[in-house]
């Protein structure tokens, strides 16, 4: 047998089975077409492509209703999974924006139905400039220690987070608050992981996991103590300078299990003069209390009362001014 008769053997083998195929075909597709047509609304989610610097500040539209018109059959068969209405704003300018929502926006939309209403018809957006800035953590804390015990300070970790979002936005942020932490039950120090929370809905934290580890110290009520002439001591250089008081008086506060057993020898009073070079004025520096014999995590409970202000004055060899004239 040739090809050519082979190929009509093909064709026509079995050739009954196929024509009622095919008329049983014709006759499903004739019932669908000239069947009623019906109406069917859908919530889409609106999907917006935009330049690589500029996002959406503000409230905005996120699913709009999309009527559909077409055969009751292909509207029950239909799946408004792969629906969405796409806005192309890839070659926008930050600002107002008003778009006008048409047909042609609405993808996923089977053969055979028709998009006949979109509601809203417009949408009203704000594009702004993308930008990121680091900020500070800052943890919110809800009610107040029991009665005889207080807030002493926290740290975070990390103790700065990068965040993004529109430009304006961002610029006026100052921290980055967390979700609010219970002080109620504490009576010591205690630690947990809490999530960030921006103010702004538009701003999201980048490159971080989304809690941060906080530690709070909570401790008795402060008591103060007052340790009398606390010598000055140098630090940080190689030549000889003179200083101006000597001695301080260092007024501390903080819990009673601390301050009550701390010795005044376990206090020194540093001044770092390192970079300093000769002049005839004298520097003013800002000391420094270094604790001997207390923990590292108690350090943060002890309070300088007067660091604010206390100054010492530093001469450094070769100027012509002296302590005497210190007024």
């Amino acid at each position: 047998m040739t090809a050519s008769g082979k190929a009509l053997d093909v064709v026509f083998r079995r050739w009954p089975w196929k024509l009622l195929a095919i008329a049983l075909a014709y006759l499903l597709w004739l019932a669908i077409t000239s069947e009623a047509r019906s109406l069917q609304d859908f919530l889409v989610p609106v999907a917006v492509s935009l330049p690589e610097d500029v996002l959406l500040e503000g409230p905005q539209a996120t699913r709009v209703n999309v009527r559909l018109s077409g055969p009751v059959t292909l509207l029950r068969w239909f799946e408004p999974r792969a629906m969405e209405v796409h806005v192309d704003l890839r070659d926008a300018a930050p600002g107002e924006r008003s778009v006008q929502l048409d047909p042609t926006m609405v993808r996923g939309v089977d053969r055979g139905l028709e998009v006949v209403l979109i509601e809203p018809n417009r949408l009203q957006l704000r594009l702004a400039r993308r930008t990121s800035r680091e900020l500070p953590v800052a943890p919110s804390f809800t009610g107040t220690p029991p009665r005889g015990f207080e807030l002493y300070g926290w740290s975070a970790s990390p103790a700065t987070v990068t965040v993004e979002g529109p430009e304006a936005v961002v610029a006026a942020m100052r921290q980055v608050p967390t979700d609010p932490i219970p002080l109620d039950p504490h009576e010591a120090s205690f630690a947990l992981r809490v999530a960030l929370s921006p103010e702004s809905p538009d701003v999201r934290v980048v490159d971080l996991p989304e809690t941060v580890q906080v530690r709070v110290d909570v401790d008795a009520t402060a008591i103060r103590r007052e340790f009398d002439d606390i010598a000055v001591r140098v630090a940080g250089g190689n030549h000889r300078v003179k200083i101006e008081p000597r001695a301080v008086r260092i007024s501390l506060s903080g819990p009673p299990r601390l301050l009550k057993t701390l010795r005044a020898d376990q206090l020194t009073v540093m001044v770092d003069v390192s970079g300093l070079t000769a002049r005839p004025e004298p520097y003013t520096l800002t000391p420094r209390i270094e604790f001997a014999g207390i923990a590292d995590a108690d350090l943060p409970l002890l309070r300088d009362s007067h660091a604010a202000r206390r100054r010492i004055a530093v001469w450094v060899p070769g100027g012509t001014a002296s302590p005497e004239g210190l007024p």
